[in-house]
């Protein structure tokens, strides 16, 4: 099992201790590559743009990027060996892994630090699977192919943006139970509010939309019936745009998906309110059935319109 072991150094003597302390609990020339960016001379590097160059030259099966105020006083190379072959035991998809971490509630989660000397672990379970990961330890996969986005910059959250790349490629990210000493409890100053803004900025654009259209169909990732009718409405106008020869079995597929997908109280519902039997419904002339469905393809494009326009513009409309 080799290490690729990187750090972000902006003083020497302290990143020469760190590497001393992996020396002497079972990282050595062989199993580890050091890997470092000077940034003792003044900031040349953020952390998204150190990271995005680590992953990169790094060629181990195991990229471990560290702050320079990390000390490994117990664990060593033996035991990581051990717990990141648990860990693939449990997920073979991970590919991210640290001692600190949160889930989607700030209720979940898992620690495992040592902070100036004093241990702090939860009772969870380890390995533990968490949403963001605490970035001054951790363990990259190799072969996952992940990377940091090159519009965020600055030295917080690339550990909370490393997982949810990481959860985007269909990997998962764990808190194992391996304990070093961070002398540090991190650095709030505005620069982390800063950092914070831009993700949080990043993560509105492009999460803004819940629908996108391709050209056969439009994909609908909304939890919303509603805004999955639309789309449903919307894909069988691009199947008769595009004259599709499979688009009546397209429709039939898709709306047969679509009411499986359905609650069965909602289904129920729909039949017995609905003003038109089914079997009146097919009666109808094709012709007659076509000028239907147009008419009701424009009403829901209207709807879509209007309801997109209200979404973005109603605080403007409610506060002037």
């Amino acid at each position: 099992m080799t290490f690729t072991a990187c750090c972000l150094v902006s003083n020497w003597d302290e990143y020469h201790d760190m590497k001393e302390s992996m020396l002497g609990h079972g990282f050595n020339e062989t199993n580890t590559v050091f890997l470092t960016l000077d940034n003792s001379d003044g900031n040349r590097f953020d952390a998204f743009q150190a990271l995005r160059y680590f992953l990169k030259r790094a060629e181990t099966h195991y990229i471990l990027v560290l702050h320079q105020d990390v000390r490994f006083v117990g664990d060593g190379y033996q035991r990581l060996g051990e717990k990141l072959r648990e860990l693939e035991g449990l997920d073979p998809h991970w590919a991210v892994a640290g001692n600190a971490g949160k889930a989607a509630s700030i209720w979940g989660g898992a620690l495992c630090m040592n902070v100036n000397g004093q241990v702090v672990q939860t009772s969870t379970d380890f390995p533990s699977r968490v949403f963001a990961l605490d970035e001054n330890f951790l363990i990259v996969k190799g072969d996952a192919g992940l990377t940091v986005s090159r519009d965020l910059e600055g030295y917080h959250f690339y550990g909370a943006e490393l997982c949810d790349v990481a959860r985007r490629l269909g990997y998962g990210s764990y808190v194992i139970d391996f304990l070093v000493r961070h002398d540090s409890k991190g650095n709030l100053d505005e620069g982390f509010f800063l950092s914070r803004k831009h993700l949080e900025e990043k993560y509105r654009a492009y999460r803004a939309l819940d629908r996108v259209a391709t050209t056969c169909t439009q994909l609908c990732w909304s939890e919303s019936y509603f805004r999955k009718m639309f789309a449903l409405a919307h894909s069988v106008i691009l199947l008769d745009f595009y004259r599709h020869p499979q688009a009546r079995e397209a429709r039939t597929l898709m709306l047969r998906l679509f009411a499986a997908s359905l609650p069965a109280k909602m289904v129920f519902l729909i039949a017995e309110k609905t003003c038109l039997s089914a079997k009146f419904i097919t009666s109808l002339p094709e012709e007659m059935l076509n000028f239907y469905k147009s008419r009701i393809q424009i009403v829901f494009w209207r709807i879509g319109r209007e309801i997109q326009w209200w979404s973005r513009n109603w605080r403007s409309r409610i506060f002037p």
